[in-house]
């Protein structure tokens, strides 16, 4: 992702689609740890916001807790209603700083690692 934002501007919406869905997907690495099963897993669709409030009432927390909530406050919305994924049939999308957005998901990712290599979830 570090990699990836200095050409962010040229590719904004595939940029913040690529965001989100790792925020997504490693939230729900963290719920399935926790005992969320495959279907509560579908269920919860795309919401960035309640993946991350299930998995920080599951015990998950991390160095990145504040840079993620702001993240989320962002992409949430646009995320859920898949804004980045066809962004011609949708206006008004945020835009990240990409370095930051790059940096809070690093962050992100190795707090995710070490919880998942903790064992049982806390």
């Amino acid at each position: 992702m570090e990699a990836l934002a200095p050409q962010a501007d040229q590719a904004v919406a595939p940029f913040h689609m690529m965001v989100g869905h790792a925020v997504e997907l490693s939230m729900k690495a963290v719920l399935a740890h926790a005992g969320r099963d495959e279907e509560w897993l579908m269920m919860a669709g795309h919401s960035l916001d309640r993946c991350c409030r299930q998995a920080l009432s599951s015990g998950f927390s991390g160095h990145a807790n504040e840079e993620l909530a702001a993240l989320v406050d962002l992409l949430d919305g646009p995320h859920y209603d898949q804004r980045f994924r066809y962004p011609v049939l949708f206006g008004g999308t945020p835009h990240l700083i990409a370095a930051d957005a790059a940096e809070t998901l690093r962050l992100h990712l190795e707090d995710v690692r070490i919880w998942l290599s903790s064992g049982s979830p806390t």
